[in-house]
C-alpha cells in the first residue's frame, strides 16, 4: 500500500506538470477568439466572452463561462471578476499569469485596437510559458514519477 500511495504522489506531480502546457495552450486559444471576437466582430465583452465559453474546451471553457455569467450578476468590477477566474485555474506564479491579471486591467476599458494589443502581448506570453512548461514536463515528469515509487519502495522495505 506505501509503494502504491507514494507511486501514485508522484504520478500525482507527473500530471500536473503535463496538464500546464495543455492548459496555457488552450488559454491562447481562447484568447485569439476573444481578440477575433472584439475586433473583427466588435462583440460587445459578455457576448464574446460567452462565445469563447462555448468554443473553449475544459477548465478554459469553465473559466469564461462562470466569467461571463458573473458579469451581470455582481457589481464587483471586470478586472476582480477576471482575477477570481484566472485564480481559479491553478497555475503557477508566472510571467504569463501576470499578463493574464494585467490583461484584466485592460478588457473592456479601452478601443478595440488597444484590447489586441494587449491581448496579443497574453498570449506571447502563454505560449513562451508553454513552452516552458512543456521542457519542465518531459525533463521532470519521469523525476516525478521514479521518485515517488521510489521512495515508496524504501518505506515498504523500511518498514517490513
Amino acid at each position: 500500500m506505501i509503494f502504491c500511495a507514494a507511486g501514485g504522489i508522484g504520478l500525482s506531480g507527473a500530471m500536473e506538470l503535463r496538464r500546464r502546457p495543455r492548459l496555457l495552450h488552450s488559454l491562447a486559444d481562447a484568447l485569439s477568439l476573444l481578440r477575433s471576437d472584439i475586433v473583427c466582430r466588435l462583440l460587445p465583452l459578455p457576448e464574446a466572452l460567452h462565445h469563447v465559453a462555448e468554443a473553449s474546451p475544459g477548465e478554459t471553457g469553465q473559466c469564461f463561462f462562470s466569467l461571463a455569467g458573473k458579469i451581470g450578476e455582481t457589481e464587483a468590477s471586470f478586472s476582480a471578476l477576471w482575477h477570481e477566474a484566472v485564480g481559479g485555474l491553478n497555475l503557477p506564479q508566472s510571467e504569463a499569469t501576470a499578463a493574464l491579471l494585467a490583461l484584466g486591467e485592460q478588457l473592456g476599458r479601452y478601443d478595440a485596437e488597444a484590447q489586441a494589443r494587449a491581448i496579443d502581448a497574453c498570449i506571447a506570453a502563454l505560449h513562451t510559458a508553454e513552452d516552458a512548461a512543456r521542457q519542465s514536463a518531459a525533463q521532470k515528469g519521469k523525476l516525478y514519477s521514479g521518485l515517488g515509487f521510489t521512495v515508496g519502495m524504501m518505506l515498504a522495505v523500511t518498514l517490513y
